[in-house]
């Protein structure tokens, strides 16, 4: 599995030197680097996205969800206040949200 990984990662990023502003691949390559546990590439690729597609709330979550993972809290519960702004009735934002607070009290 993990050499599938790889080479997700390894063709993702030839595609990035073709054209570096393809947000979704970007975005793609974040998913590959959280599910890998890479937290600080994957918050890089969201980051990248981020500035391609500002105020998408899926790239926020997800950017978000890696700073938690990374221990990040501060950049975690500020990106999760961005998304937020951009949907306040985000069902599972608000419920992640209320559960970081919980538990970091």
């Amino acid at each position: 599995m993990a050499a599938k990984y790889e080479e997700a990662i390894f063709n993702y990023h030839k595609a990035l030197e073709i054209n570096p502003n393809m947000e979704v691949i970007l975005f793609n390559l974040g998913k590959i680097y959280f599910k890998i546990t890479d937290y600080q590439k994957s918050i890089e690729a969201f980051e990248k996205a981020n500035e391609l597609i500002p105020n998408n709330v899926t790239v926020l979550r997800f950017l978000a969800t890696a700073y938690c993972n990374q221990g990040d809290m501060f950049m975690c519960i500020d990106t999760y206040k961005k998304c937020l702004k951009l949907d306040p009735d985000h069902l599972e934002i608000n419920v992640e949200l209320a559960l970081i607070y919980f538990h970091n009290v």
